[in-house]
Formats: C-alpha cells, structure tokens, sequence
C-alpha cells in the first residue's frame, strides 16, 4: 500500500493483474508518469504528498469497479482493466491526460502536471509481472521521445 495515495503499490496489482489474465479478461495497462513530482517531492513533501493524492482521487473518478489504479513507483500511477481494445488507447490516454489538464493546489500554488503514458496490452502466456515490465518499457520509451 502505497502511504502517500493508499493505493495499492507494484505487489497488489502484479497479482491483480495475474488474477485477471487467469479469468481471460485480458486487461490493458496504462503506466502514467507525472512531470514535475520528483522536483516536487524533493523540496516540498508534504504539498507534493498533497498532489498525489488530489491526483489519486481524479484518477479515481476515471476507473471501473473492474479496473485496478496503483502505484508503480512515486509519481508514477498504473491503471488495468478489461475489455480496452488497442483502438480505444488513445481515447483513454486523453482522459487520463484531462484528469490532469486542471491545475492541482500545491501550497499557496496551482500546479499543472503534464503527464506521459505507457500502455502494454495482454498476449499469450503473458503474466502480470511482465505486462507491468511492458508497460514500463513503453513508458521509458516514451519518455525519452519527449
């Protein structure tokens, strides 16, 4: 459990993940890192502490009761679920990008935190370590595209 955001960390949703890869619900992963937390955290914990968890609850807003958000490593949040075909990525990204278009109080401030996602998508005799490790790997790439 992650005690900044109370959600679940890496461990839960690895085993999540497993679960529903064994039920072929083949769900879809998005790896979602936050611009701008480690700057934050490093000189204001308890705003930064602050953000993440305005950011948990507009998260919170976008899943299903199918779907599990947990967090892969400060400032970077995972969200699964079922049933995301490839073509329906994009417009969960924009959602998810939406969630974090409206500036979040950090201190006496308003801060906007661009974000970038990393998807991986289920194939045969995947498991959820390594769908997480996907996802991951799209994200670094991602990442150093920007």
């Amino acid at each position: 459990m992650d005690p900044a955001t109370g959600l679940p960390g890496r461990t839960e949703l690895v085993e999540r993940l497993s679960a529903m890869l064994a039920d072929d619900m083949s769900p879809a992963l998005f790896a979602v890192a936050i611009h701008g937390y480690a700057e934050l955290a490093e000189s204001h914990t308890a705003e930064a502490d602050a953000a993440m968890r305005e950011v948990t609850a507009r998260l919170g807003r976008l899943v299903r009761a199918s779907d599990v958000l947990a967090v892969l490593s400060p400032g970077v949040f995972a969200l699964a679920g079922p049933g995301v075909e490839h073509t329906n990525t994009a417009i969960l990204i924009e959602r998810v990008q939406g969630a974090f278009a409206l500036p979040v109080k950090v201190g006496p401030d308003a801060v906007s935190f661009p974000v970038t996602a990393g998807i991986a998508h289920p194939s045969v005799g995947i498991d959820g370590d390594s769908l997480v490790a996907e996802a991951e790997a799209d994200l670094h790439r991602r990442l150093e595209q920007r």
